[in-house]
């Protein structure tokens, strides 16, 4: 329901439900690069290129970094996935810097081996390939959208995350509600540190002992959702 208004296209090339960017103002090109303690950093959206400096990056350092620091708002969910094995299958850490939303929440931050939250730090899903709108398109056995379910499935299922992770929170969207959170410009929604844990989030780490990002981020209009254990138990993946 919520991405209904969105083109789909686009829902591909910058993830679940993100706003399309004009063509006259092209994304700032995502920053890669190691600091000085042997953290590796990526800034900005996700993107073939952008994985692409990071894995020859990583490949070229004498002394392997085991720590991701992430701020990005998403990006290509494909390579979303990517970068999210890639994390998984050299067991980075993942810290959230500023932010973490969309394909970054979906796919990045899941596939920590640790993963460490500021006080500051946004996590913010907003829909995957379970969402309505492109859920319709694998049943229709539209090509792109089925290498996309196929993709998805296989890497929660290596990562022990539920598929639902970054669709669950569309049940708070209904004809009503859907309205009055468009045209407030809802970004998306959040779950609470112990219900991430039913999802198979687990090994979180808070840096500053809290999580309190929405009195840091008070523009961000985003919905917090409460997990019913059962509602996850009951779902089949297809």
């Amino acid at each position: 329901m919520l991405c209904r208004l969105l083109l789909l296209t686009s829902f591909f090339l910058v993830s679940a439900c993100a706003t399309p960017q004009s063509d006259d103002a092209p994304e700032p090109e995502t920053k890669v690069f190691v600091d000085d303690n042997n953290v590796l950093h990526y800034d900005g959206g996700i993107n073939k290129d952008a994985n692409q400096r990071t894995f020859e990056l990583y490949k070229s350092l004498p002394k392997k970094p085991i720590k991701l620091k992430i701020t990005s708002n998403g990006g290509d969910v494909m390579e979303g996935i990517r970068l999210g094995n890639w994390v998984f299958d050299n067991q980075f850490d993942v810290i959230v810097d500023k932010g973490c939303a969309s394909s970054c929440a979906n796919y990045v931050f899941p596939a920590g081996k640790t993963k460490y939250l500021y006080k500051d730090s946004a996590l913010i899903w907003h829909g995957n390939s379970y969402q309505e709108d492109v859920n319709e398109l694998v049943e229709l056995g539209e090509q792109f959208a089925v290498d996309f379910r196929i993709a998805e499935n296989t890497f929660y299922k290596k990562i022990s995350v539920h598929p639902m992770l970054a669709e669950y929170g569309h049940k708070e969207f209904n004809a009503w509600t859907f309205l009055y959170h468009y045209f407030n410009e809802t970004e998306g929604y959040d779950y609470s540190l112990e219900d991430m844990t039913k999802f198979g989030l687990t090994n979180i780490q808070l840096l500053d002992g809290v999580w309190e990002w929405r009195k840091h981020r008070p523009h961000l209009k985003v919905i917090r959702v409460e997990v019913d254990l059962n509602d996850l138990t009951s779902f089949k993946p297809n």
